[in-house]
């Protein structure tokens, strides 16, 4: 498994322990990563996962080995339909979010930190009241220089 797989899968992991009484709802119950079909009332809160964009920022030796910094773009998209209050519920999950990512923003030393970058909140009522938001953040790591 790559290092970007182990990361997104420790992410995914961190996610998962969001439940009340530590966190303010349970959206560890719907986690998924890059999951291509939107959620349903059978699972939300949702989650899904998405490692978008990997850049290489430089490339150095350490002990002599040549190795490479990266800085992998995620974006976590963040489901709730509790009618009146789903945006209320969305802040929520997004606070949840930055509050398990703060935990141990190295995700089990995979990482050298985590950024919080920008969240943005949506708002659609049809029938019932649906929230969404969406957390981009940017998660620092190194490889040696052929890995991934």
């Amino acid at each position: 498994m790559s290092k970007r797989e182990s990361i997104i899968q420790a992410l995914k992991t961190r996610l998962e322990a969001i439940a009340p009484p530590t966190y303010q709802t349970a959206l560890g119950t719907n986690v998924f990563i890059h999951k291509s079909t939107g959620a349903d009332e059978a699972n939300v809160p949702f989650a899904n996962i998405k490692d978008v964009t990997r850049r290489s920022v430089q490339r150095g030796l350490q002990s002599s080995y040549d190795v490479r910094d990266n800085e992998l773009d995620v974006v976590i998209s963040l489901i709730a339909a509790d009618g009146d209050t789903a945006d209320t519920t969305a802040r929520s999950m997004v606070q949840d979010v930055i509050q398990a990512i703060g935990t141990d923003e190295t995700l089990g030393g995979l990482a050298i930190r985590t950024d919080i970058n920008e969240d943005r909140l949506s708002v659609n009522q049809d029938d019932k009241k649906v929230a969404g938001a969406e957390l981009d953040i940017t998660i620092f790591y190194r490889t040696n220089y052929f890995e991934y």
